[in-house]
């Protein structure tokens, strides 16, 4: 995945608390994230995404998992905004909908 600044996502993998980078050639590089998946989709490779971008595709068997074992489930999303008094509505709503 290529990242907003322009440099390529390195995979970190971790298991049992060793950690493993690896630098691998890129032979394409996308930054969105439909693009990623029909790219995995028809073959043209492997990916790090977020499950709940892909969970139908999982549950028909279009798409598998592979390294679990490397992986660290992912915490969360997490929203940090200052606690003033005053949040603007829009702010307001998207604090509604992450807490959904």
């Amino acid at each position: 995945m290529r990242l907003s600044h322009s440099g390529i996502y390195h995979w970190v993998l971790e298991k049992g608390g060793q950690k493993l980078q690896m630098d691998l050639p890129v032979r394409q590089a996308l930054n969105e994230l439909a693009a990623i998946k029909q790219a995995v989709l028809v073959g043209l490779g492997i990916d790090f995404i977020s499950e709940w971008f892909i969970k139908d595709e999982l549950k028909s068997g279009a798409l598998a998992r592979v390294l679990v074992p490397w992986c660290p489930s992912f915490g969360g999303l997490r929203l940090y905004y200052s606690g003033h008094r005053f949040v603007p509505a829009r702010l307001r709503a998207l604090i509604g909908l992450v807490h959904e």
